[in-house]
């Protein structure tokens, strides 16, 4: 999949390079990031070594992505490395899928260092927009992004999106709500269901508004929204992971009623 020009022309004015060799990448990682660098990599081994059933694999994970988030150039650099086709991919479907086609509030649950998030301002940039995330210093990096970028309509929470007041503040108003990649994260807390998670993420969506959940495969709490929402598409999306295998995620557009707006993807 090319990437939408507007998504090329973002990423290329925020750093995201192409992904480079695994050991030209350590390399370059260790050589200009020093211990902070070599830290992210001590962590990163150690995730690919584990499994998601141990016990302490949270705890790894938050670990993780605090050492990738250290500073914004370190996150930019890694997110080339690893998630760079991703990007590229997913913002150039939201682009061509046009859901929803317009938005006055938007919030991006799992923001990381707003990448999406701020593209998400970026294209909507009448629209309210939140991003949310657990890890403080992934939310120092996606202010940093806002501010490099010079948007003045997002702002970044940090703290825990279900524990966080955003329903009572923002319940039935939000044109888009966006989770990508993070409901199995979220799902790591044992306060949550597929059920409880997918009801919430109901709670926040507007009437006539979009939710946007992508889950590396089919998961289920995708078979949840499908339980909740009234009308939903499934789109598969390709991209590499942090192994450089390719994967096809799912990506589902959902909606609270049958709103008749057909997913169509198009070229402008």
């Amino acid at each position: 999949m090319q990437a939408h020009p507007r998504v090329q022309q973002y990423l290329d004015a925020i750093g995201i390079t192409p992904r480079r060799v695994v050991d030209d990448f350590e390399r370059f990682v260790v050589q200009r990031y020093g211990a902070a660098g070599a830290a992210f990599l001590d962590l990163s081994h150690g995730r690919a070594d584990a499994t998601q059933e141990e016990a302490d694999y949270p705890q790894l994970v938050e670990r993780l992505y605090r050492a990738k988030n250290a500073s914004w150039e370190l996150s930019r650099d890694v997110t080339s490395q690893y998630a760079g086709r991703q990007y590229a991919n997913y913002l150039s479907l939201f682009v061509a899928a046009k859901e929803p086609p317009t938005a006055a509030r938007i919030i991006d649950i799992g923001c990381d260092n707003g990448i999406a998030t701020c593209f998400y301002a970026s294209q909507f940039p009448d629209a309210e927009v939140f991003g949310i995330d657990r890890c403080a210093e992934g939310i120092k990096c996606a202010e940093h992004l806002a501010h490099m970028l010079g948007l003045k309509n997002v702002n970044f929470i940090h703290g825990d999106a279900f524990a966080s007041g955003l329903e009572s503040r923002h319940g039935e108003t939000c044109d888009l709500v966006a989770m990508t990649l993070s409901g199995y994260e979220a799902l790591e807390d044992p306060r949550l269901t597929n059920a409880s998670l997918v009801a919430f993420l109901h709670r926040l969506v507007s009437p006539t508004g979009t939710l946007i959940a992508m889950e590396p495969r089919m998961t289920a709490m995708l078979d949840e929204v499908n339980k909740q929402f009234a009308e939903q598409v499934l789109v598969n999306l390709f991209f590499d992971d942090s192994g450089g295998n390719e994967i096809a995620a799912k990506v589902m557009f959902a909606h609270k009623q049958q709103l008749g707006r057909d997913l169509v993807l198009h070229d402008d």
